[in-house]
């Protein structure tokens, strides 16, 4: 007597210990997929099994994908499926609880049948959860029957929380990088806007205003081609002003306002993104895939309220986190905006200043400057003045 609870003192140490290694190798996991290829080397050290599986449901919840294993694979090889709705493991999540049984040759269950034919006599399954919800399924089984029991089957359920707990932690330490990944990335883009913004309080004209836009444009969010678009209300047409690079797509189409992209941003006054081309039926985009492009980004640009163009940016690559760089694109339009709207209106004071705004002819100021310049280089160029 004395001698089996030595034995059995010597075992619980054995698993405790087992399990202080498990866990410490679980921490060192970089993904769930070790965490899980973990788990199946370490079970049949702590419980008695000749075959450890991991199941996780498919994305429709009716199987259960063959995830990670140790022992023969058989016909339940990684990659195959089992039904949820019939299947010992199926069982254990329907039921979220830890369930063993003895397999018999005639039992109807799709895994009992199927690790039957390779000697498995007792299968237990416990469920894993995330976030209070069951993801999948620890199974093990043996060889020899009626090995499991509710001892077994509470060190078994230790284990599926344990790991539970630890994709818990593993998804927020992934959270928590890509969220220091969005900061950093965040407070680049707010340092380009910043130094757009700077630069473009000295531009002169438009044709300097564009160029700072568009590579500021290219840098954040990855664009190969730019380009300016403004609706003109007579020809009912979108002209494009502006492109850049010119060796992306170098061409100038007049694109109407029905089925287009450009007009679908017109109407609506919002800026959209265009993940993928394949997608969509529109004039303008399907031009823009024969180029290459598969996605685009568009977005007004208003003076006063007022829509006076489109700011557009296309990539050669499908982008899936575009959706992000919406609203860094929308200020990059709201500072273009402005802009313009201050080059215009400085342009406007400046020709007032030297035409007559009743003729529009040059007015004193401007005889001034030209006269100005004539003596400069009459030395060389000599010139007359007609008085009348």
């Amino acid at each position: 007597m004395e001698k089996n609870v030595q034995l059995i003192s010597l075992e619980k140490e054995q698993v405790s210990l087992t399990l202080s290694h498990f866990t410490l190798e679980i921490v060192k996991a970089n993904s769930d997929k070790e965490i899980f290829s973990l788990l199946a080397d370490y079970l049949p050290l702590i419980l008695p099994a000749e075959r450890c599986s991991i199941t996780l449901l498919t994305p429709d919840e009716k199987q259960l994908e063959i995830y990670a294993l140790n022992g023969s694979d058989g016909a339940l090889s990684i990659g195959k499926f089992l039904p949820l709705s019939n299947s010992f493991a199926g069982d254990s999540i329907l039921e979220n609880k830890t369930l063993w049984h003895s397999n018999y040759k005639n039992s109807l269950k799709v895994d009992a049948q199927q690790l039957y034919s390779q000697n498995i006599k007792s299968i237990m399954n416990a469920p894993i959860k995330y976030e209070h919800s069951v993801i999948g399924t620890v199974n093990i089984g043996s060889l020899s029957e009626n090995v499991y029991n509710s001892d077994s089957a509470e060190l078994m359920s230790l284990v599926a929380k344990l790991v539970s707990s630890y994709l818990e932690r593993q998804d927020l330490l992934v959270q928590a990088e890509k969220g220091v990944e969005r900061y950093k990335s965040y407070s680049l883009e707010l340092e380009e806007l910043a130094r757009v913004a700077q630069i473009l309080s000295g531009a002169m004209n438009e044709k300097e205003v564009f160029s700072i836009i568009t590579e500021s444009v290219s840098k954040i969010v990855s664009a190969q081609r730019i380009s300016y678009v403004v609706f003109n209300e007579e020809t009912q047409l979108f002209d494009v002003q502006v492109i850049f690079p010119n060796a992306v797509g170098d061409f100038s189409i007049n694109f109407p306002l029905k089925n287009t992209a450009l007009g679908k941003v017109y109407k609506s006054g919002e800026a959209y993104f265009f993940e993928d081309f394949s997608v969509y039926n529109y004039i303008d985009i399907k031009i823009l895939e024969t180029i290459g492009l598969k996605s685009s980004w568009t977005s007004p640009v208003k003076i006063n309220g007022k829509i006076v163009g489109l700011l557009n940016a296309a990539s050669v690559s499908i982008v899936e986190d575009g959706y992000k760089k919406l609203s860094v694109l929308n200020m990059l339009s709201g500072i273009l905006g402005v802009t313009l709207a201050r080059v215009k209106l400085q342009g406007k004071i400046e020709h007032q200043a030297a035409y007559d705004e009743l003729t529009g002819l040059p007015n004193r100021n401007q005889l001034n400057v030209f006269m100005e310049k004539a003596v400069a280089i009459s030395q060389k160029t000599p010139f007359t003045v007609l008085y009348y």
